[in-house]
């Protein structure tokens, strides 16, 4: 049990959003803005979701 942090790596370059679901029970993705505002990721407003 752990924290695996990957910095500097882009999803959908370096390793597919699917890869990372498939691989861990949870993925936290930062888009490290420094103000509250939309990813442009697909279902970013689904239950669940912070």
């Amino acid at each position: 049990m752990g924290i695996r942090f990957e910095l500097n790596c882009e999803v959908g370059k370096d390793i597919s959003l699917e890869t990372l679901l498939e691989s861990y029970d949870a993925v936290f993705v930062g888009v490290g803005t420094y103000r509250s505002m939309k990813a442009d990721l697909p279902n970013e407003d689904a239950p669940g979701g912070i």
